[in-house]
């Protein structure tokens, strides 16, 4: 528990030694809350994990994986609309993501059957994306355009391919 603003509120830190992932998690009783997380895309794990399974180096602090923002963007949503329906929210809920270490970063995927043809590399170091939503936009089979709101700013970085809804909801069958 912590108190922030004259406010009560809970932070939890989950620092896991087996994937080599940072998360800070931290809500006020307002219901207003921000998380703050590493890339899984610069974790040993992924880096083990490809290079285990192909002759392909996955240089850490180097890449961004669109499925892998996509299962993060979806867990995000999830946990946010079981926030909003454990304290029966039903207003408008505003996004702030802000997207940082892009640099230099190009489109990657861990899977051995992708690559891509051209070299899609960040040329901005950050992106901030706001967007306004309602609470019962957050269930699963409607969350697929708010992925696209939070993935496609930060992908148009790279120039990549453009996530649709539709792109998200294969990604998010494939898993």
């Amino acid at each position: 528990m912590i108190e922030v603003a004259g406010h009560n509120g809970l932070e939890v830190h989950a620092n896991t030694t087996e994937f080599d992932h940072r998360s800070v998690w931290r809500l006020s009783e307002r219901l207003s809350g921000a998380e703050v997380i590493s890339y899984w895309e610069d974790t040993e794990w992924i880096k083990g994990a490809v290079e285990q399974r192909s002759s392909r180096t996955w240089e850490r602090g180097q890449h961004i994986w669109i499925a892998q923002q996509i299962a993060y963007a979806n867990s995000f949503l999830g946990t946010v609309k079981h926030i909003a329906d454990y304290f029966n929210f039903t207003g408008d809920v505003r996004i702030r993501v802000l997207f940082s270490g892009l640099n230099g970063r190009n489109l990657k995927s861990t899977d051995i059957s992708v690559y891509y043809s051209m070299d899609y590399r960040a040329h901005q170091d950050t992106k901030q994306i706001d967007f306004v939503l309602k609470a019962a936009e957050l269930a699963a089979e409607t969350r697929s355009s708010a992925i696209v709101s939070m993935i496609q700013p930060m992908n148009k970085l790279t120039q990549g391919p453009v996530v649709t809804a539709d792109s998200v909801v294969r990604s998010l069958g494939a898993n």
